[in-house]
């Protein structure tokens, strides 16, 4: 059995493959092991009014339980994504010493609901497709960047030695000065004669 699914996929039983898509999803919620304790009603008003921090809670609803000595609600939020927070924030929760469990109830959905959501996950799907694109577009120019600066700068190879391209551009131009220089030596005539050291004699 798969151990290592993320939370959000973690089912309530092991199974060896678990399908998540976003026709499970739903605006509604039902939410099981809620204490039957006395006064019921204020407690499920309790949780209404804590599930109400992640959204707008449009309606609630008591439902048969699953269990003895707890109770059940069917929860409806405003969109899918705070229903998403509220199972995010509230699933496996304690809630007077009890663990909450929330699921989605795709069951209750109408054609405007799975309409609505559909239409949501495409927009999500193209915002996303449209960041990496991005993301692609500014790496290329980076790394293009990078490449020309490698190319049109002279780096130099040790403390003092240019390299390869400059000592080939440095050769011709010291080749063609040679010779100039050598024209004006020939071109200035005979220069001054040595003097001629005489001995002293001593006396």
């Amino acid at each position: 059995m798969a151990t290592d699914r993320p939370d959000y996929r973690d089912p309530k039983e092991l199974r060896a493959v678990k399908v998540y898509t976003v026709a499970q999803e739903s605006r509604h919620l039902i939410i099981h092991n809620i204490p039957a304790l006395a006064g019921e009603d204020q407690i499920l008003q309790d949780l209404v009014d804590r599930l109400a921090t992640a959204g707008t809670v449009q309606a609630w609803h008591k439902q048969p339980s699953t269990a003895p000595y707890t109770n059940s609600a069917l929860v409806t939020m405003e969109n899918i994504q705070e229903a998403r927070a509220v199972k995010r924030q509230w699933d496996d929760q304690p809630f007077y010493a009890n663990l909450l469990q929330v699921y989605y109830s795709p069951e209750h959905d109408t054609v405007d609901d799975v309409r609505a959501k559909l239409l949501d996950r495409r927009v999500n799907v193209e915002q996303r497709i449209a960041s990496l694109t991005r993301r692609k577009t500014r790496n290329k120019e980076r790394l293009k960047r990078q490449q020309m600066d490698v190319d049109g700068n002279a780096a130099l190879i040790g403390p003092a030695m240019p390299a390869l391209k400059q000592q080939e551009a440095s050769i011709p131009a010291l080749a063609s000065e040679q010779p100039e220089k050598h024209d004006q030596g020939q071109s200035q005539g005979p220069g001054p004669e040595p003097v001629a050291h005489k001995r002293r004699r001593r006396i």
